[in-house]
């Protein structure tokens, strides 16, 4: 079995390599002309086209209609925390996969109720998880990995209000993207520089993918610059394998509320300068957490953290409006929880990412990104009043490079390089190389 999973691994280098050497040649069709793999496909916006013209008379009557896949083979080349029976580490390959679907209805086109509109998305996910077989770790190697089943999205109703100055959504929502996403960090794979442990890690029935719940949600912008967002969501979403397909909408007094709260600016945003983000966040559970925490003499009802978000370009090569052209830009997240009742007490990640860093592909980005969490005090000892081992930090590094093969479909070679797994001081540093493909119907 490990003889089959080291070959799998040494076939993701070989795809890994076979990418990389394809996209040193310029494809004018991201300017695009069709890429030699793709000789009889034309290069369209979707692979399954416009449906015999369905799909433009559906948009033009307000109805959007979406799918997408995400597909992707990850081995860990060495290391990790999970040991196997002779205390070794165990090189495993997994591959898991997401199929999104829904719609977006524009109720202005459809009926004549300006500024408002309907969301759905439907989730089927399967596959298998090197950080439950192998590594351990607290990051989570993938951002679209979860329990194999298929589950509701968010559904949600959306109104805006003084020439969209104001944005309410009510419904079933996830909280990454308003509250903690940035413009570059979206294109990484490793679950934290996603959706980032000082929450997964300390509250894990957090509104987080693939987990949405029910909320309501107000987002202020009254000029180009200053804005302000928060948010109320059920304070439970309940586990992936409790709340199997979404469809029970957890809300009571003993699991509380989560509260989150954003305020920042946006700089050089319609001035032609290098566009950047600044804000500061903060996010509170009321529920009663008695059983959870790491020092028995303090309260443990509620919790929070608060964090520093930035991204700014620093350099790109063509400033005129709406033309593509290298660019190089940089973000960074900072943050911390209360180390008496959170697993992580502190976070901090950034990354750097190249906008088209070949010639004549205009819509690659090669990104670096890293990020430590570093546990607490109290969990590392009542870990080891528990038997195990003394826990410190554990830090991920990841170079991801999206090449875009066509307009619908996205490969993306990945390396990811733990310190730490689990954040054991004893952890095997582990290597993890894997490929992903997107492809938009």
């Amino acid at each position: 079995m490990i003889k089959a999973h080291n070959q799998l691994v040494v076939l993701v280098l070989v795809l890994v390599t076979i990418t990389g050497l394809f996209s040193l040649a310029p494809l004018h069709a991201q300017n695009v002309s069709g890429p030699w793999l793709l000789p009889t496909i034309p290069q369209r916006d979707y692979l399954a086209g416009d449906y015999d013209g369905i799909r433009t008379r559906l948009y033009e009557r307000g109805v959007d209609l979406f799918a997408n896949y995400q597909g992707e083979v990850f081995g860990n080349v060495s290391g990790g925390s999970i040991l196997d029976s002779l205390g070794q580490t165990r090189n495993v390959v997994s591959y898991d996969g997401l199929l999104t679907f829904g719609a977006n209805l524009d109720l202005g086109k459809f009926i004549g109720w300006s500024g408002a509109k309907v969301y759905f998305s439907v989730l089927e996910l399967h596959g298998s998880s090197l950080t439950h077989e192998t590594l351990g770790d607290i990051a989570g190697f993938s951002n679209i990995y979860g329990y194999n089943t298929i589950r509701l999205g968010e559904v949600y109703f959306e109104q805006d209000f003084f020439n969209n100055q104001l944005r309410i959504q009510a419904g079933q929502l996830l909280s990454h993207d308003e509250f903690f996403g940035n413009s570059y960090e979206g294109l990484f794979i490793n679950g934290t520089l996603d959706e980032f442990t000082l929450l997964s890690a300390n509250l894990p029935y957090s509104p987080l993918f693939p987990m949405a719940t029910p909320a309501v949600q107000f987002d202020l912008e009254p000029g180009k610059t200053f804005f302000l967002k928060a948010a109320i969501f059920s304070g439970s979403v309940q586990a992936q394998n409790v709340n199997r397909h979404s469809v029970t909408f957890p809300i009571s007094k003993s699991s509380g509320a989560f509260l989150f709260n954003e305020v920042g600016f946006h700089l050089n945003s319609n001035n032609g300068g290098l566009p950047g983000t600044y804000s500061v966040a903060a996010f509170y559970h009321s529920g009663t957490r008695a059983n959870v925490g790491y020092r028995p003499d303090v309260v443990k009802d509620g919790d929070y953290g608060i964090f520093f978000m930035a991204d700014q370009m620093v350099w790109r090569q063509n400033n005129e409006q709406g033309k593509k052209g290298p660019a190089l830009a940089v973000w960074t997240r900072i943050g911390g929880a209360p180390a008496e009742r959170n697993l992580v007490s502190f976070y901090a990640d950034g990354g750097v990412s190249l906008l088209a860093p070949l010639p004549g592909r205009t819509d690659d980005v090669l990104a670096v990104g890293a990020a430590c969490s570093k546990v607490s005090h109290h969990a590392s000892q009542f870990n080891q009043a528990e038997g195990g081992q003394p826990l410190s930090t554990e830090s991920v590094l990841e170079v991801t490079y999206n090449l875009q093969i066509a307009p619908w479909w996205q490969l993306q070679p990945d390396f990811q390089y733990y310190l730490k797994p689990s954040a054991g001081i004893h952890a095997a540093n582990a290597v993890v190389l894997g490929l992903r493909t997107t492809i938009t119907f």
